[in-house]
């Protein structure tokens, strides 16, 4: 069944902020960033499609990715497209955690995120939110890390 309009703008403005909502579409631009590669990004936003038997809009660009969701047999967007855009979040940031280097150790938290120190200058970054889901090679234990404070 196809969601409102009323329906569709509250849940961008709460849960998928990066999102627009035009032409009976959902809408998300990625601009071009020197740490992530849109042939990664475009490869995981398909794979990800073909397991769920769910397929966006993407545009390729010099600039950045288009991606434009919608349920074709509805003409309009539906549960399962706001569910692909909230997975994409992950997608995005698991992408994103690859071109980080390894962290040796979570050195804090702040609410419910972790403060991480990573090497080669000792740095602390704030890096785990708490709605993205991570890898398990990405876990601290997983990477021989100390565990948490």
């Amino acid at each position: 069944m196809t969601l409102t309009k009323s329906d569709i703008e509250k849940i961008i403005k709460t849960d998928l902020k990066d999102w627009k909502y035009t032409d009976s579409k959902i809408v998300r631009f990625i601009p071009r960033s020197s740490n992530l590669s849109f042939g990664i990004i475009v490869k995981e936003i398909w794979d990800y499609a073909e397991k769920v038997d769910h397929h966006p809009d993407i545009l390729l660009t010099y600039s950045g990715v288009k991606i434009t969701l919608f349920t074709h047999d509805q003409s309009g967007v539906t549960e399962k497209d706001i569910k692909f855009a909230l997975s994409l979040a992950k997608i995005y940031w698991s992408i994103f955690f690859l071109k980080l280097p390894k962290f040796n150790k979570i050195v804090g938290r702040i609410n419910r995120f972790s403060i991480v120190e990573v090497n080669n200058p000792p740095i602390i970054i704030a890096a785990i939110g708490p709605s993205i889901s991570l890898p398990g090679w990405l876990e601290p234990k997983a990477i021989g890390s100390s565990a948490n404070p």
